[in-house]
């Protein structure tokens, strides 16, 4: 089993006990080896033993005695053997470049039965290749010998073979070099290209150093792993080893110190346990949940397997790994996520890095599965606090769950929508909670949520403001008063009165073909039903499209308003987000409010709006006006407005339309004895009513009570008024209100702006 180590400094993070082993290998030549012809010794010959490791012959080959002398934490020690052939794989080729294990010649076999380190103490020479390998794969180790001070090596020298860091693997990827080499590859770089000459053909050549003297190889172990460690190019001459739980072994030879141990901290086998929903994890988000705590052999990779858990595409179940069944430490900061894309039964394997804190899971399916009706509730301190749900209701026409919440204080609210009343499954924004911000005490806040999307929408209406007087309304073609030919359509001249108030007017802007339509909406609590369309799209009298020109219409559908009042117009229609909508105050395109109903699942929301603001005080709008939900992203996410858009190869800009059709109004305020075009630009406008007010105090809502139309209350100056104006040398200030010479401030004369001191 291989071990995973964060870097080459982690290799010796100590264990968890202090013991220490130490073994000399043919000691006094106990083995009974011939030193002029060498003894033969077959595979799994134990060459040394002791109650954690266990030596032995790796292949069949010929041995001699050799004696090495090291002192070991103050012991010292004598003894040792060499094979007679150089170590090769199963294809021939040498370990250290090959990096596939040793399959004859001389090598040893070490079998660990704790973890802890090993020490593998021999005589080293500079030019041979080390090699070490853990259950078959190539690892890293500390290499530590006497060399020469004369040379680059100096008097000792050492090195970590460095290890291949992506995915913190504790595993060698590249071939390994002569000790000397590797030792400089590290320390020295210079030097080491010193080292090296390049022939005419281009090959490398190795200067090398030739020092011969006592080493030490060291590195961890684990439980019932085996580890080979071979000189490559070479017979490794081996005196003995030492096996510690701690990095505290001091090796050194004739006073020359070879080794010191660092003593580092032991590795920690801490309790890390999987906790989540409950229809991932059995139990609710609980750290003491003992099942599912997660199991390792080194303190940094953790492992926990569930089989037969029930999962459910497009689902996202939610996780962290916390530390000692506690919250105190827990991982990743906010929470792990895991999707699959098929409803069944599966096998999930968690695991999670102590080191990196990195956490995964995977999946295999291993049934069939389905899942039950649900319920849908909100909870969070939109409904009070944490502890109770407010169920949720399904509109069978959309289905889309709906939870109302009247007589909302002002203030941010965090909620999310949860299934069955449980953690198992729950739903915010990216994982989070869904945050809101109420402007108004009193408010109603709609909560909308997307079964399918798993998308959550809110729509917030502000108190209704007291109202100044209460809003006159005009049907259009009630119950087809005009008898509208549905099929074919009816010609209307031009002037043709379509409803009137005695505030407001309306009458067909120019001749055209209309078809009866039915648009009911709620105005102020009053449901009026009713409604036309043209047939033909408005254009101005050069042929150019209101909306770009900026020019008003003259033929096709649209509407004429005239008002006998100051006050705020409403005019109620079939919105389209694909239309663009333009308002003209006496020949100048103005400014206007728009709201309609949109789509939670789309950019627009479940209800959008915007005001499309004219020039200076004076509301003029000097810009082309485009469409709907182009306006609106303008306005409130010129990203999202951005990323709707896409450069052609020619140089002009394409629109994504969003394509959502709902019930909507276009505000304004009006003024006296001023006429008004409304229309709908590349498009015919869809008109089913409209309201007239002495204040910005009207609510409009659907059939079913979706509000999307609040008056805010607010006063703009238009054009036409600040014309009217300047025939009777009024002066009006910034608000739109009419002020005396005494009035100091900026205000509006003549149709120009100064101050008045």
């Amino acid at each position: 089993m291989k071990k995973f180590l964060l870097s080459a400094a982690a290799v010796f993070a100590a264990l968890s006990m202090n013991a220490q082993e130490v073994c000399t290998f043919n000691a006094d030549n106990a083995l009974g080896l011939d030193s002029e012809n060498g003894t033969a010794l077959t595979a799994g010959t134990v060459i040394g033993e002791t109650e954690s490791i266990v030596a032995t012959i790796g292949a069949d080959d010929t041995y001699k005695p050799q004696s090495a002398k090291f002192t070991v934490n103050g012991t010292e020690i004598a003894g040792g053997l060499q094979g007679g052939t150089n170590p090769k794989d199963a294809d021939g080729g040498v370990p250290a470049t090959t990096l596939v294990e040793p399959a004859s010649g001389a090598y040893l076999v070490f079998e660990a039965k704790a973890d802890g380190y090993l020490y593998v103490m021999h005589k080293a020479s500079s030019n041979k290749a080390y090699s070490v390998f853990e259950e078959g794969t190539a690892i890293s180790y500390t290499f530590a010998a006497i060399g020469d001070a004369a040379t680059d090596l100096g008097a000792v020298y050492e090195f970590t073979l460095p290890y291949e860091e992506e995915n913190e693997q504790y595993a060698i990827k590249e071939s390994i070099g002569w000790a000397e080499q590797e030792y400089l590859k590290i320390n020295d770089p210079e030097k080491y290209a010193a080292h090296q000459t390049t022939g005419d053909d281009g090959t490398v050549s190795w200067t090398a150093i030739k020092v011969n003297g006592l080493g030490v190889i060291a590195f961890p172990v684990y439980k019932d792993c085996k580890y080979i460690v071979n000189a490559n190019g070479s017979k490794l001459t081996a005196a003995g080893f030492v096996f510690s739980t701690e990095d505290n072994v001091a090796i050194s030879s004739d006073g020359v110190a070879i080794y010191t141990g660092e003593g580092a901290t032991p590795i920690e086998i801490a309790t890390w346990t999987v906790a989540g929903g409950s229809n991932l994890m059995g139990s609710n988000w609980d750290t003491a949940d003992t099942t599912n705590d997660m199991t390792s052999t080194d303190g940094v990779t953790y492992t926990l397997v569930k089989e037969g858990v029930v999962l459910e595409k497009g689902v996202t179940y939610e996780y962290k790994v916390a530390k000692d069944h506690a919250w105190t430490e827990a991982y990743p900061a906010d929470n792990a996520t895991l999707t699959v894309d098929e409803t069944a039964e599966f096998t999930v394997t968690f695991t999670f890095n102590a080191v990196s804190q990195e956490v995964s899971a995977t999946t295999v399916k291993t049934g069939e599965a389905e899942i039950g009706e649900k319920t849908y509730s909100v909870i969070g301190t939109i409904n009070g606090n944490w502890d109770n749900d407010t169920d949720m209701t399904l509109n069978e026409e959309n289905q889309k769950y709906t939870a109302e919440f009247e007589n909302v204080a002002a203030g941010k609210y965090e909620f999310k929508v949860r299934v069955n009343h449980d953690w198992g499954e729950n739903y915010g924004t990216d994982g989070n909670n869904y945050v809101i911000e109420v402007e108004q005490d009193g408010s109603y806040v709609l909560v909308v949520f997307d079964p399918e999307t798993k998308g959550i929408s809110t729509v917030i209406v502000d108190p209704a403001p007291v109202p100044v007087g209460d809003a006159s309304i005009s049907i259009l073609n009630a119950d087809n008063v005009l008898e509208l030919d549905s099929e074919n359509g009816t010609a209307l001249a031009a002037g043709t009165g379509l409803g009137a108030i005695d505030e407001v007017t309306c009458v067909i802007g120019a001749d055209d073909t209309y078809k009866p339509q039915e648009v009911t909406a709620v105005i102020n609590g009053t449901t009026v039903k009713g409604g036309l369309q043209g047939g033909t799209n408005p254009k101005d009298a050069d042929g150019g499209t209101p909306s770009t020109t900026l020019l008003a219409p003259v033929s096709g559908a649209y509407l004429e308003f005239t008002a006998n009042e100051d006050g705020f117009l409403y005019v109620i229609h079939k919105a389209s987000s694909n239309k663009a909508y333009t308002v003209f105050e006496e020949g100048t395109a103005i400014g206007y409010k728009f709201a309609a109903v949109g789509d939670a699942a789309t950019d627009l929301g479940a209800v959008y709006g915007f005001e499309l603001k004219g020039e200076g005080e004076l509301n003029e709008v000097k810009n082309p006006v485009e469409w709907a939900e182009q306006e609106f992203l303008k306005a409130t996410d010129p990203e999202k407005y951005a990323a709707h858009q896409t450069i052609n190869e020619d140089g002009t800009t394409s629109w994504t339309a969003i394509k959502v059709n709902g019930l909507g109004v276009i505000a304004f305020p009006v003024f006296k004895d001023c006429t008004y075009i409304v229309n709908a630009n590349g498009s015919k406008i869809t008109a089913g009513a409209y309201a007239f007010s002495k204040a910005d105090d009207v609510t409009i809502a659907t059939e079913d009570g979706i509000v999307f139309y609040n008056g805010g209350g607010e006063v703009a100056i238009q054009s036409a008024k600040v014309a009217k104006a300047a025939a009777n040398g009024a002066i009006y200030n910034i608000a739109g209100q009419k002020v005396n010479a005494s009035y100091k401030g900026l205000v509006i004369k003549n149709g120009k702006k100064y101050i008045q001191k």
